[in-house]
């Protein structure tokens, strides 16, 4: 996030700007640019820490080099996942307190198509594939036995394998879905059956024409 010290610069020039490194947040202060940080709440607590002074002051004290002012347009946006996502932390009170929160929700299902269909685009086939990629995968997240549905990345993944298939055939879609989403959503507990299962009863859910309110 701030840089690092680069070995043989140092041994060359000493602890000078000549042998540092600068990191995304020094450069972003340094250039008065924004900083970009995806899923924050994976951020170790140290690396936090690091972004306080710069939110709240515009400043960045580095070790053996000095203090960064950041320059007139210096901005910070983030993104996080829900707290129950594996992998995450929860953000600290102070680092919270520097952020204003905007939610965002899915697509609606017309733009979440168009965009899994720019991802194949070209491919004779990429209208249906991409409808019914996102349908299914749509499907996950109401479905009464699935706690976390797939995000749009399962829309593209299992577009991208469909574009792979010999047909679009209910038997074979059900199988890409599998291999495309079991790995990204979750059951609730106590649900008997598998998530084979489950992804099999909405691809044909799909294939019958039947569309829930989506999220």
């Amino acid at each position: 996030m701030v840089g690092h010290f680069e070995p043989p610069l140092v041994v060359a020039h000493g602890w000078t700007r000549d042998a540092f490194v600068p990191g995304p947040l020094t450069r972003a202060m340094e250039r008065g640019s924004v900083l970009f940080i995806n899923e924050a709440n994976r951020l170790v607590e140290g690396t936090q820490n690091v972004l306080l002074p710069a939110l709240d002051e515009g400043i960045l004290h580095i070790p053996k080099l000095g203090t960064i002012k950041a320059k007139e347009g210096f901005f910070v946006i983030a993104t996080q996942n829900p707290e129950s996502y594996i992998g995450t932390t929860i953000l600290g009170e102070a680092l919270r307190d520097r952020f204003v929160w905007v939610k965002l929700d899915y697509q609606d299902l017309e733009n979440e198509i168009e965009i899994v269909r720019q991802k194949i685009k070209g491919h004779p086939n990429a209208e249906k594939i991409a409808d019914i990629s996102t349908k299914v995968t749509r499907f996950t997240r109401v479905h009464p036995d699935v706690r976390r549905g797939a995000s749009i990345r399962g829309a593209i993944d299992m577009a991208q394998l469909l574009t792979l298939a010999n047909s679009l055939s209910k038997d074979v879609v059900a199988d890409i879905a599998i291999m495309a989403l079991a790995s990204k959503i979750d059951l609730e507990d106590g649900v008997e059956r598998s998530v084979e299962q489950i992804i099999t009863e909405i691809v044909e859910k799909v294939f019958s024409g039947e569309e829930p309110d989506f999220l």
